[in-house]
């Protein structure tokens, strides 16, 4: 069911009210609130939202429109940031980062490491930028998309600075920006078109999916994507058994430029 940015799921409301006293609990420690939370009804959660993803035909139709869209840049400074918000998706698609976690990388948290002639990468999350606060390690292929960026960012590239850094400024870019680059390829590509709400998150849920479908054991999926395995069994539950039977007998890879199902 599609909603309008009026309406709320019912975890939405029940996560920020978790939030919320969790902020609330840390003040009454502190001393600086004689509340100690704030109570509402129970919001009992009996059917898990499911978010849009992408098909892996999909994917692969949208990121060979990628290609295209890069091309097309009119000055050197456009094509920098599609050039960016690329490798941003396949990043994305490939470690299932949140959105948050991405931005906040910097190259001293990347390591770029050879591995049966691919390049994977190894991410190093320090706690304070997980969502869960909890520090976590990814590994993940993907590395020649990290050297890409090197190549085309070189001016300000530092082990301290962002990766996704502003054309010749040691700022990380503005999630307005990455905003504006994802409605924009959507369209490009005509996905903006299709009955579905294809946001950042859908690479996320993407990539954890494929995984799923690669026979990657719930357990070390959970851990990779910074979650719990209840989480991934109650949100992936859905996913067709058989399918993932016969996914088994697929090899899952990674061609030139993306995901890739053969």
């Amino acid at each position: 069911i599609n909603k309008t940015k009026n309406e709320v799921n019912d975890v939405t409301i029940r996560n920020e009210y978790t939030t919320i006293n969790a902020i609330i609990r840390h003040g009454f420690r502190k001393g600086e609130t004689p509340i100690q939370r704030f109570e509402v009804e129970e919001i009992k959660i009996t059917d898990h939202a499911r978010r849009d993803t992408f098909t892996p035909e999909e994917y692969i139709e949208f990121y060979k429109s990628m290609r295209s869209w890069v091309k097309e840049s009119y000055d050197s400074h456009e094509r920098y940031y599609r050039s960016l918000i690329r490798d941003f998706i396949l990043i994305k698609s490939n470690t299932f980062l949140r959105f948050g976690e991405l931005m906040q990388l910097k190259w001293n948290m990347v390591k770029i490491l050879d591995h049966r002639g691919h390049k994977i990468i190894q991410l190093n999350l320090p706690k304070e930028i997980c969502k869960n606060r909890k520090s976590r390690e990814v590994i993940a292929r993907g590395g020649r998309y990290f050297d890409r960026i090197k190549e085309y960012s070189e001016s300000h590239f530092d082990k301290d600075n962002f990766v996704f850094c502003k054309l010749n400024e040691n700022e990380r870019v503005s999630n307005s920006l990455m905003y504006k680059y994802w409605t924009q390829i959507l369209k490009f590509s005509n996905f903006d078109k299709k009955k579905k709400i294809l946001t950042y998150y859908s690479l996320r849920h993407f990539g954890i999916t494929s995984r799923l479908y690669a026979q990657v054991p719930i357990y070390e999926v959970a851990k990779l994507a910074g979650t719990n395995v209840q989480f991934i069994e109650q949100h992936y539950e859905h996913l067709d058994m058989n399918k993932l039977r016969d996914s088994a007998l697929k090899t899952f890879d990674i061609d030139k430029d993306g995901f890739v199902v053969r």
